[in-house]
């Protein structure tokens, strides 16, 4: 089947459910979107043997929601990704909330368990133009594909706490049990949660642990084999603590592989941001990555991104996201080092 015709068909699929949810007594349908696009002004970057520079425009993002409300206690939301070649599936959302305390979520989502930057913003209020890469490869490593799997998670806000527990396949988007996961023992799976807490007005501590344990796996027809990963972080956030205008964020996170790989895994992020006025920003962050293999391998990688950011505002919601990053830093082994000049722009037109 050709990119066209799927592509052709999930379009479909989607003003369907618009019109479906439209003509339906049961609930309203929401349907919303952004899309962000990359200028790079200049990318390098060293390689075994030869340096490779360029420049141009990427689409990196383009995304299309449909939220339907049914009653006041279940509601659908799906999300679709059209930057991709096809284009594809991120979420689809069946979510049952009880009370503000309690609400159970069945699809496909991003869970809670990893690291605050991939569990809980969204792309679309991402203050710099990528996440850092301890929290993108915590999840991968710990299954999750575009953050995403396959489960049931249970979340609330009790008081200063907010909470949040997955139980999943483990194994990402698109991976069903009884077809691509044909085998496995009872049991096995992704099981993780997070709780993050308000100490007081602009402090806010958090954390997740995870494992993600499976015995036996028959996936998409290979031999069988076992999953034993684990992942841990700890989150501190600050606003205008002390500072007016200034906010920042800590996040630590690690883990360790004993699979079919074997390594242990650390790294950390530290950003901060300064509000010049209230809609633009100066920002830093520095991130370190770090993976130590049984055999001897060390990896070692770590970055140093500055920014610039405004927001275009109209009845009080933002509407443009415009950034401005310059960001270097160098990998082991090799020494090899990289940079990239970037301005990148988002129009958001979320639903209320």
């Amino acid at each position: 089947m050709s990119d066209r015709i799927i592509r052709l068909l999930i379009v479909t699929c989607f003003i369907c459910i618009c019109i479906t949810s439209n003509v339906s007594a049961q609930g309203d349908i929401r349907v919303g979107g952004y899309v962000q696009t990359w200028m790079i002004l200049n990318q390098q970057e060293e390689m075994v043997g030869d340096d490779h520079e360029t420049w141009g425009f990427r689409l990196r993002r383009a995304r299309l929601t449909a939220h339907s409300t049914i009653s006041e206690v279940f509601s659908a939301a799906a999300w679709v990704e059209f930057s991709s070649r096809p284009a594809t599936l991120l979420d689809f959302i069946v979510t049952a909330r009880f009370s503000r305390e309690f609400t159970v979520r069945v699809g496909q989502y991003r869970p809670p368990s990893q690291m605050y930057s991939t569990a809980l913003i969204s792309s679309s209020n991402l203050i710099f133009y990528e996440r850092s890469a301890i929290a993108s490869r915590l999840s991968g490593i710990m299954g999750h594909d575009a953050f995403r799997d396959i489960g049931i998670m249970a979340m609330g806000t009790a008081g200063p706490v907010w909470y949040g527990f997955h139980i999943g396949n483990g194994m990402g988007r698109f991976m069903q049990a009884g077809t691509n996961i044909s085998s496995r023992d009872f049991g096995g799976g992704l099981f993780g949660g997070r709780i993050d807490i308000t100490a007081m007005d602009g402090l806010i501590l958090g954390g997740h642990v995870s494992t993600n344990q499976q015995r036996n796996v028959i996936r998409d027809g290979s031999a069988p084999y076992d999953i034993d990963r684990t992942s841990y972080s700890i989150r501190i956030a600050t606003d205008a603590l002390g500072i007016p205008g200034l906010y920042s964020m800590l996040e630590l996170g690690g883990g360790n592989v004993d699979d079919t790989e074997q390594f242990d895994f650390n790294g950390y992020y530290l950003q901060a941001g300064y509000r010049i006025t209230p809609d633009w920003s100066v920002l830093a962050r520095y991130d370190y990555y770090k993976e130590e293999h049984v055999n001897g391998i060390s990896i070692d990688e770590d970055t140093i991104t500055l920014g610039l950011l405004y927001f275009w505002r109209q009845n009080n919601r933002e509407v443009i996201r415009i950034g401005a990053n310059y960001a270097f830093g160098h990998s082991d082994p090799g020494s090899f080092s990289r940079n990239i000049f970037l301005v990148w722009f988002q129009f958001r037109f979320l639903p209320l």
